[in-house]
């Protein structure tokens, strides 16, 4: 029988281990799901956190640093009007439209002695086949 292990019995771990403590009040997960429904978008959020956690404030900031939609609690839905929809660089080209286009997710806990700040980056994106159509956005893609 073969041993294959980073470790030897009775002898320790025999590679680099970090260890980390928590607080007892913490933000544990965040799930987010994007929608679109025509131009508007959708950014769902739920966030599942530890211990008696702190307020919760979200907001979704643009490319330019402005907050586009806003909300309180651990879930939620902000709707965004005229989202700006992902696009690859390859397809954005000479299109007008922006490639890459990421917002800014900001979730902020506070709670009397500790502030937690969580960034996450999400979009928009739209994709639908049909047998062997295949659309992305408002363009096709070829098979």
């Amino acid at each position: 029988m073969e041993d294959n292990f980073d470790f030897f019995k009775y002898a320790g771990i025999h590679r680099s281990v970090v260890l980390y403590t928590t607080p007892k009040n913490y933000i544990d997960d965040i799930t987010v799901t994007t929608a679109l429904n025509g131009t508007n978008g959708s950014v769902s959020f739920s966030i599942d956190t530890i211990g008696q956690a702190g307020e919760v404030s979200v907001s979704l900031v643009d490319k330019n640093g402005d907050i586009v939609a806003f909300a309180d609690g651990n879930s939620n839905t902000l709707i965004i009007p005229n989202a700006k929809i992902w696009w690859p660089y390859t397809m954005a080209k000479n299109k007008g439209v922006a490639a890459g286009y990421l917002y800014t997710l900001k979730v902020l806990e506070n709670e009397p002695l500790r502030i937690s700040f969580i960034t996450l980056r999400c979009g928009f994106l739209y994709f639908s086949g049909y047998s062997e159509l295949r659309r992305f956005g408002s363009r096709c893609l070829p098979s």
